[in-house]
C-alpha cells in the first residue's frame, strides 16, 4: 500500500514521494479513503472528489499530495535538486542492486535540500534463512539475471560499505546504529572468498539504522 504517504501527511508533511522499483501498490479506493478519514480528515473531501472527477487513484492521491513512481532509480533522477525535506527507507537499501546503490545514495544527496535528514533502517540478514547463506556464493552467480530477479535479492554490502557510501557521497552520519547476532551464523564459515575481508565483528551485524545529514556547504555550491 502507499499508507506511509497519508501517515506522512498526518504527521504535517505537504508531500509524499513515494519510490518502488515497479507498480506493486494496492489502489483499493475504498481502503484509502477510511484511512484518510482517519488520519487527515481535512483532505478526504479534496480526495473524494478528485477520485470521482477522474476515477483514478494516482490522481487522487495526487490531489492531497502523494506522488507514487515505480521506475526505481530512473524515478529519483527525475526529481529536482535540493527539494526533499526528509527521506526515510524501511528494510529497502538492502534490495538495491549493488551496481546502483552509489548512484541511489549520489542522487539522494542531490535531491535533499540542505541540513535535511536521510534516514534508513537496513536488514542485513539474508532473506532466505534469516542468516548469512547468501554470502555463499560468489558475485558472478549471486549478480547474474537469476537472482536480482528472483523476489530474495540483497546485495550483500555490509555496515560499514553502508556507512562510508554515505560518507563518500557528501553526507554527515549523524549516528549508525547496529544490531548484532549472539553469534556468528554457521554459514559466515563458508562465505565465497571475496567475503573474507570482513572481520567476524563486521558479520556479526544483522542490522544498521543510519542518520544522514546533507551538508549546509550546499548552499554555497
Amino acid at each position: 500500500s502507499l499508507y506511509s504517504g497519508v501517515f506522512a501527511l498526518s504527521q504535517g508533511f505537504d508531500k509524499s514521494i513515494l519510490i518502488d522499483i515497479g507498480d506493486f501498490s494496492s489502489m483499493n479506493y475504498e481502503d484509502y479513503a477510511k484511512l484518510i478519514e482517519e488520519q487527515t480528515p481535512h483532505l478526504l473531501e479534496k480526495f473524494k472528489n478528485s477520485y470521482n472527477e477522474s476515477s483514478d487513484m494516482r490522481v487522487a492521491l495526487e490531489s492531497i499530495g502523494i506522488e507514487y513512481y515505480t521506475d526505481g532509480l530512473n524515478s529519483l533522477r527525475d526529481l529536482p535538486s535540493d527539494t526533499v525535506g526528509m527521506s526515510i527507507s524501511q528494510a529497502v537499501l538492502e534490495h538495491v542492486r549493488v551496481q546502483d546503490f552509489t548512484n541511489t545514495i549520489q542522487e539522494l544527496y542531490r535531491v535533499h535540500r540542505p541540513s535535511s535528514l536521510s534516514l534508513h533502517k537496513v536488514d542485513l540478514k539474508d532473506h532466505l534463512g534469516g542468516g548469512l547463506h547468501n554470502l555463499r556464493l560468489p558475485s558472478s552467480i549471486w549478480e547474474s539475471p537469476l537472482f536480482p530477479n528472483s523476489g530474495f535479492y540483497t546485495n550483500r554490502l555490509r555496515s560499514p560499505d553502508i556507512q562510508a557510501t554515505f560518507e563518500a557521497q557528501h553526507f554527515k552520519v549523524l549516528s549508525h546504529e547496529e544490531s548484532r547476532w549472539d553469534e556468528l551464523p554457521k554459514e559466515a564459515n563458508h562465505r565465497a572468498q571475496e567475503f573474507n575481508h570482513y572481520s567476524d565483528t563486521d558479520l556479526l551485524v544483522s542490522g544498521c539504522y543510519t542518520i544522514a545529514q546533507k551538508r549546509q556547504e550546499a548552499l554555497e555550491v
